[in-house]
Parts: C-alpha cells; structure tokens; sequence
C-alpha cells in the first residue's frame, strides 16, 4: 500500500531561488510537522533493506493516510521530542497502540548502544583483575560521565547490577511524564 496524502492544505510550501549554474533551487519555507513525521515514518519502511534494524518493520493500515495519521499526533504531546516505536512495542509496528513521542534524553536511554557480553549489558571482563574480573558500568544519565558500578566475580551479578542502576535511572527519567504508558513502560523495561 501506498501512503496517502489526504488532507485539504498544503503540506510544504517552497519559494523558487534564482537559478545557480543553470539549475533553479527551491527552499523550504514551511512544513506540515504532521506531515513531516509521517512522511519520515514512511520513507524509513520504505528503506527497509538498507537498514538491518528496518527489515521487519510494519505500519498500521490507518497510518498509511496522513489524515489519521494527524489526527492521532494531535492527541500527542509531540513538540520537541521523536516518534518511537521502541518503548511501548517490539520495534517492529507503527500503529497508535505502539509508538509515543519520547524525548532525545529517553530516545538515548532506552537505545541501550551499550556492549553486549554473551547477551549481557554493561558489563567488561578484565581477566587480571583475579577473583573478581567482571565490572559493571553505566553512562551516568546525569553528569553523561561513564560511572562504574563495582566489581563482580560472575558477568551475570555485574549484569544485574547494570541493570539495577538502569531501573533507578528509568523510574527517574519517568517522575515528570505524563503519559502513563510511557511512564509504566519506563519503570518496567529493567525490571
């Protein structure tokens, strides 16, 4: 299905340059920000195969047409903040049920970019360290400094500890929102 531009306004509007070199160039004078999500929303699935992460992804049949599309970001808080489907979904849907907009600062918390060690987070072996070469680290979410957590004799207890400072992060980062869902699925996903 092809996405359907059904609104009765102008989506863009443009102003012609003088011509540069024999081309004319146009700049942007305004965009629908409806548009401009959505149409960001869909040019992402449509690139599905450059991107490994994209190759799963689906929309909503409701979404394909900018007019539901808009009707559901006007009952959002969106200003400032980026359309995810990460948090309250599998990463694999865009539909009303799974995306919300998040801020930058949570959009990086939860992108969770960190080593993954046999399927563990925030953990680093040294293996001169003698009974306990495992240690757990987190970016600090605060000061964006790299925090260490201690020192562990197994990669599972590192782990957890990594996780434990994630959670507290995670139940902070969510005190202010608003959105329940975003709220819960924050102080869960490091349970």
């Amino acid at each position: 299905m092809k996405p359907v531009l059904d609104v009765d306004y102008i989506t863009v509007i443009r102003k012609e340059l003088p011509k540069v070199n024999g081309k004319r160039k146009r700049e942007t004078i305004w965009e629908c920000p409806y548009y401009v999500v959505w149409q960001n929303m869909h040019t992402r699935y449509k690139n599905i195969s450059d991107k490994p992460c994209y190759r799963e992804l689906e929309i909503c049949a409701d979404w394909y047409y900018l007019s539901k599309f808009k009707g559901w970001m006007e009952t959002q808080d969106w200003k400032g903040k980026a359309l995810d489907k990460d948090l309250l979904g599998n990463g694999k849907l865009y539909s009303p049920e799974t995306c919300c907009f998040i801020s930058p600062k949570i959009n990086v918390f939860i992108s969770d970019k960190q080593k993954n060690i046999n399927g563990l987070k925030g953990i680093i072996f040294q293996k001169d360290r003698n009974n306990y070469p495992w240690q757990a680290q987190i970016m600090d979410l605060f000061t964006g400094k790299q925090t260490n957590l201690g020192r562990f004799t197994t990669a599972m207890e590192a782990h957890l500890a990594w996780k434990a400072k994630k959670h507290e992060y995670a139940c902070r980062l969510a005190e202010p929102i608003v959105d329940s869902r975003i709220k819960h699925a924050l102080m869960t996903r490091y349970i």
